[in-house]
């Protein structure tokens, strides 16, 4: 057969197998289309879910548009996908190459502008940055990482926007958005916040890290302040840092009648003059604070100056080289004045420090009222008598390395509500098995009805279990413990079988 006519066959069993390949791909679209289950549901629902994915994917690195792959599952959801502006709206993290496919796409939809872009970045970013500046109206999250020359160029109102984060040093422009961002309600700065700005006018919530003015005309409308590491006070006049001091840091606290949230740390200069108010900030709204005392400790005494109707949680951090327990008098006083919830009968140690907790419901889940971190009180009895609130019902010891444990910093030894304790490593049991188990007059806490130990290897430690057994065996004659669990232990069928003989075991 001649070379020609070899070709032409060739092309034309090409041609039937392409049409056979056409064919299929026709079918698994009419299949997918006629038999899937979601097919009925209509666009406006498969849009929220695909706002779901959405926003569960932002901030994903690495992968740009980590969603899109939903736009590859059929042809129904990628016409509705692609369709959709409000999913197009998020610039973290996309790739420069795909900036103006992803703007076209959102038509005229509020945007959602994060990253580390750059003035002087390549052309894709700077059509993004232009297309902000042409139209801020269109801006709900901002976060800028630009010099003080694109700050400049915004000086449109900004009527969407909500979010706004900074985080380089800039000079706010006197005509900043046109002074205009009536819907702003979230700051955070490493910049100097101007004294008197109408586009702060209806903020509720700053993160502060850099200079704040303190006479600040718009703070009356916040319900959530954070000071951060590295925030101080400005002068109004120079422009300038000056020390913080007490007074003047309640004189802010007070400008600040609707304030739910606190997040305090020390300004990076402390003024140490004795504060000479003689009335009390009162914060009727303040519910949950945190206070980073840093390497100003006796900052705590700012609890002495403050009021509120009823704190829910306070988390208190400390120097780690903190020992002595009157540091933290303010913090118990405050607490055990304001605090009026559930009582707290749950304490926790840990390597951070220690919590003290109210249990919410019958399955033991908890929530922590008040924290004391890198604080790690020797003597447990005496701190808890600061707090009168806390009669402990259950008692967690966890704690990660391997260090010498004095029995004594077991602590409670003499608590006669505790009916829970955990342990949670072989050495801290070995601590608790020291303590008497005998003796009536010395027996440590006699109302104890559940041992918990978690996360201890008993294979590698065969004398552990027998050791746990004759300790339980001499308690029981004085006050019985009812049942031990173990939760992530290692331990044989033979060891449950041999601890039930005294009491009843349970594991998992």
């Amino acid at each position: 057969m001649a070379a020609a006519s070899l070709k032409e066959l060739a092309a034309l069993y090409d041609s039937e197998i392409d049409n056979h390949f056409a064919e299929i791909a026709r079918l698994r679209r009419k299949r997918n289309l006629d038999c899937s289950a979601t097919r009925k549901l209509p666009a406006e629902i498969l849009v929220q879910i695909f706002d779901i994915v959405v926003f569960s994917s932002r901030g994903a690195s690495g992968y740009p548009l980590p969603w899109i792959a939903i736009t590859y599952v059929c042809s129904s959801w990628r016409s509705v996908a692609l369709d959709e502006p409000t999913l197009w709206t998020d610039f973290t993290n996309v790739h420069p190459k795909w900036l103006r496919e992803v703007f076209a796409r959102s038509k005229a939809a509020s945007l959602r502008v994060r990253g580390g872009y750059d003035g002087a970045s390549r052309r894709p970013h700077r059509f993004l940055l232009e297309a902000i500046i042409k139209s801020p109206e269109r801006i709900q999250t901002l976060e800028i990482h630009f010099n003080n020359s694109f700050l400049a160029k915004l000086t449109k109102p900004a009527t969407c926007l909500e979010y706004l984060v900074v985080n380089t040093e800039v000079t706010f422009p006197s005509n900043f958005l046109g002074g205009n961002a009536p819907r702003l309600r979230y700051v955070k700065c490493l910049a100097s916040l101007p004294t008197d700005a109408s586009w702060l006018a209806n903020l509720t919530s700053l993160e502060c890290h850099g200079m704040l003015p303190l006479q600040a005309t718009w703070f009356s409308h916040l319900t959530s302040l954070e000071l951060g590491m590295g925030w101080d006070s400005m002068d109004v006049l120079t422009g300038r840092a000056r020390p913080v001091s007490m007074d003047a840091l309640l004189s802010l606290l007070e400008s600040m009648p609707l304030l739910e949230c606190l997040w305090l740390s020390p300004p990076n200069t402390f003024d140490p003059a004795p504060c000479t108010r003689s009335t009390l900030v009162n914060l009727r709204h303040l519910r949950d604070i945190t206070a980073c005392f840093g390497g100003e400790p006796h900052l705590g005494k700012i609890f002495d100056y403050l009021r509120t109707d009823d704190v829910h949680r306070i988390c208190s951090y400390w120097p780690c080289d903190t020992t002595k327990a009157t540091f933290v008098e303010p913090v118990c006083r405050f607490f055990t004045a304001y605090y009026h919830g559930i009582k707290p009968s749950l304490v926790q140690r840990t390597d951070a420090g220690l919590e003290i907790h109210k249990i919410l419901n019958s399955t033991g889940a908890s929530m922590p009222v008040i924290s004391f971190k890198n604080i790690d009180p020797s003597d447990m009895q005496s701190f808890l008598e600061l707090l009168p609130h806390c009669v402990p019902r259950a008692f967690a010891i966890r704690r990660t390395y391997y260090e010498y444990i004095p029995r004594r910093t077991l602590g409670l030894a003499n608590c006669h509500t505790l009916e829970e304790l955990l342990l949670s490593s072989s050495h801290i049991v070995l601590c608790f098995l020291a303590l008497a188990a005998g003796n009536a007059n010395a027996i440590p806490y006699p109302s104890l009805r559940l041992l918990r130990i978690e996360r201890v290897d008993f294979t590698s430690k065969s004398l552990l279990i027998p050791q746990l057994k004759r300790w339980l065996q001499q308690r029981a004659a004085i006050s019985k413990i009812e049942n031990l669990a173990f939760e992530d232990c290692k331990l044989s069928e033979g060891d449950i079988e041999s601890l039930r003989e005294v009491l009843l075991v349970s594991s998992c």
